[in-house]
């Protein structure tokens, strides 16, 4: 695991020899680097927060497609009484 380091663009594992990640074709990031080790984890927290509220607003979306099929429900209840 020691050829392996992590692409700083798409969070990948890729081999430490190649000039670019073969994912998403990003330049590699020096780990050395002080500032590029925090950029690449400021990048991979970007990405994740974005995942996250993606996440957030699907589960947004069917709380409200269930709020619609409740209020049918509770409008038909209503009728048949």
């Amino acid at each position: 695991m020691s050829n392996m380091s992590i692409c700083g663009c798409c969070g990948r594992t890729t081999d430490k020899t190649f000039p670019f990640c073969p994912w998403c074709g990003t330049s590699k990031i020096n780990s050395e680097d002080k500032t590029s080790r925090e950029a690449m984890i400021q990048n991979l927290t970007d990405k994740k927060v974005a995942e996250q509220f993606e996440h957030m607003e699907e589960i947004g979306r069917q709380i409200d497609e269930l709020e619609r099929e409740l209020s049918v429900l509770v409008l038909s209840a209503e009728m048949a009484k």
